[in-house]
């Protein structure tokens, strides 16, 4: 089974929405550092405005950027049919879907817009059929009832009125479904390669607003991110849902500005550039993720130089190339950080500029005073990015003169609980350089390797071993070579499941360091051997090499997902998720889906399990075991009549 995620982070900010308003969505960095984003901008009157470049200023994470386009639209508006479709429960989410839908027919413009109203009443019912008569269509959202339950697939294709059966047949220039929703009781199954289709066939933009809740699976993110609509999660107030309808109606009404800027090529991947648009008094927030691939770095060859023997009193070069990844470079000095000061770069004079995707050279000379092992690391100034390299040399078997590597945590005194995850830390060599890391638990009679390939001057230790020892010790020790300047190659990798859908959501490298996973999966066949129907808790416990030791299908006839798992102080798992389920492995179901733990031996059998929350929906998304052995959870719960637990 394989899988494409994309991850896109969508962060923005529409202000007084009722009056002059600024927004900026859609961030495209595929063409980075040329960056394009899409805004609308609006008088007091509703009425879309069109800023030259000239008008608008833009930073990223408060740095200013240029922009260096501008597009707006002619004046156009488009007719909408538009579908809302409400299943929630409760009076307050109720009187917030038929307060929000008002104010959507508020905002659509007769007679080109019309609008319906379906509702999950004992199956898809039509509300309000499409229809232009706006005040109509306000009295029918003043009835909107209560549903009961929650079935995706019907809300979409139930026949006739599924929403997409029902508006694909609409004349108007765009159709929009907007899916109101608490999630109560859900059963979140929908064919969404089938809903893939058929909007971009009926261009269709489907919308989720999210009453109290979030989009915990992900699937309506991921529908929207494919038909061109949003997910507005958490939605509690008016406010709120006034605001989320008045920009779901200026999108789909309006053709929005684009404007292009020029960013710098950042040091580190992974960067969140918060951007902010000014135009006259208004802001507007938007961010998104560095690329990656388009880092920039001053890659050093080599980065490590192993002089070796050499007699004293004697000079011995030898370059180092510097080569400008992705951008161009300004190479300002090297600096000594660590070590002897018998190592120097010679004959170079600084500032160099080099070219993005071009080399320049330094040189490097050792002129050792005597034979003693001596070592170095320097760092590279530039106008970006640092970069580094060492060095030693000297006469195998002659004592260090001065020994820099040393550890920082731990340094004494520490105490770490079994099974939690801790940083191990040191300085004194180049980040470059690679180190071994070992333990003792009898104050250093024998040692037990964790790694020989430690870089960066930080290492993540999972899972702190057994047994207990008051009697620990850790140390650090450099290695003899220079580590690889080639790329990390894929030691291994598995695609596990069976001929339906599998999800890993969790994994955890265990004490014996092999790997335990939990997610779900509704298959049956492959490597999946049992299903209790739906989709169950799919926990697998690999080994070092990743073939698989065991695995075990936990749950009942109805949807269970598990979101987290650790090993546990007694070498058995503790997993935590959420469950439908009422029967087989699931027991004490409190109504709707509850938090539901199961703790497992160190061969898979179940030890226990617990359904904890109240009568609506409850979900864990983590756990974590205490120093007193118990266990912590955290998660969300929507009930209002809520159990409480250790």
């Amino acid at each position: 089974m394989k899988y494409l995620f994309t991850l896109s982070l969508f962060l923005a900010s529409v202000f007084s929405m009722s009056a002059q308003s600024l927004s900026l969505f859609n961030i495209d960095a595929s063409g980075f550092p040329t960056v394009k984003a899409k805004f609308f901008a609006f008088d007091a009157a509703n009425k879309q405005q069109r800023p030259n470049k000239s008008e608008l200023t833009i930073t990223e994470n408060g740095q200013p950027r240029t922009i260096t386009s501008v597009t707006c639209p002619p004046d156009t508006i488009k007719s909408l049919s538009v579908c809302i479709m409400v299943d929630t429960y409760g009076y307050g989410l109720i009187k917030l879907a038929q307060g929000g839908t008002g104010k959507l027919i508020q905002y659509l413009l007769p007679p080109k817009d019309e609008i319906a109203i379906t509702v999950m009443d004992k199956g898809v019912q039509i509300h309000q059929d499409f229809t232009s008569d706006m005040m109509k269509a306000a009295n029918s959202a003043t009835t909107i009832p209560g549903a009961p339950g929650v079935d995706i697939q019907s809300m979409f294709y139930s026949p006739i009125s599924g929403g997409v059966p029902f508006i694909s047949g609409r004349k108007s220039d765009k159709k929009i479904l907007v899916l109101i929703s608490d999630l109560h009781c859900p059963n979140l199954n929908l064919n969404t390669a089938r809903l893939y289709q058929d909007a971009a066939k009926n261009n269709i933009s489907v919308y989720a607003v999210l009453l109290g809740t979030t989009d915990y699976s992900g699937i309506f993110k991921r529908v929207a991110a494919k038909t061109g609509g949003q997910v507005f999660e958490m939605v509690r107030t008016e406010t709120q849902i006034t605001n989320i309808f008045q920009e779901i109606e200026r999108r789909e009404h309006y053709i929005p500005c684009v404007m292009t800027w020029e960013s710098d090529i950042p040091c580190q991947a992974g960067n969140i550039n918060v951007v902010e648009l000014t135009w006259q008094t208004h802001k507007a927030q938007a961010s998104y993720l560095t690329p990656q691939g388009v880092i920039a770095s001053l890659k050093v060859t080599p980065t490590f130089v192993a002089f070796g023997r050499r007699l004293p009193s004697t000079q011995t070069d030898t370059s180092i190339t510097l080569t400008a990844q992705n951008a161009d470079f300004i190479v300002t000095g090297v600096s000594l950080k660590y070590g002897s000061a018998e190592f120097t770069v010679v004959n170079t004079n600084f500032p160099i500029s080099i070219p993005k995707n071009g080399s320049k050279s330094i040189t490097l000379r050792f002129a050792p005073s005597d034979s003693v092992l001596k070592y170095a690391s320097f760092e590279i100034l530039t106008d970006k990015c640092s970069a580094y390299f060492s060095t030693y040399g000297g006469f195998p078997g002659k004592k260090m003169a001065v020994s820099t590597l040393k550890l920082t945590k731990p340094n004494g005194g520490e105490s770490f609980v079994i099974g939690s995850d801790t940083i191990i830390s040191w300085e004194g060599v180049a980040p470059s350089d690679t180190v071994s890391l070992e333990y003792s638990i009898d104050n250093g009679e024998a040692w037990n390797l964790l790694t020989k390939t430690a870089t960066g001057l930080k290492y993540a230790w999972k899972n702190v071993p057994k047994p207990t020892s008051g009697m620990c010790l850790a140390r650090v020790s450099q290695q003899g070579t220079p580590p690889s300047d080639t790329s990390p190659s894929i030691e291994w990798q598995k695609s596990l499941g069976g001929s339906n859908s599998d999800q890993a959501r969790t994994i955890y490298q265990c004490s014996d360091f092999g790997y335990i996973l939990a997610g779900y999966s509704a298959a049956i066949g492959g490597d999946v051997t049992v299903n209790h129907g739906h989709s169950d808790f799919w926990v697998v416990k690999l080994n070092p090499a990743g073939a698989i030791e065991w695995q075990k299908s936990l749950g009942g006839s109805s949807p269970d997902y598990a979101y987290s798992i650790q090993q546990s102080a007694d070498g058995g798992y503790i997993v935590a998720g959420v469950s439908e389920s009422t029967d087989n492995d699931v027991t004490g179901n409190n109504g709707a889906s509850d938090y539901w733990v199961v703790k497992l031996s160190p061969a898979g059998a179940i030890v226990w399990q617990k359904s904890l929350g109240g009568s609506r929906t409850d979900f864990a998304n983590s756990i974590q075991q205490c120093a007193d052995g118990g266990y912590i959870l955290a998660g969300g719960c929507l009930n209002r009549r809520r159990r409480y637990w250790e």
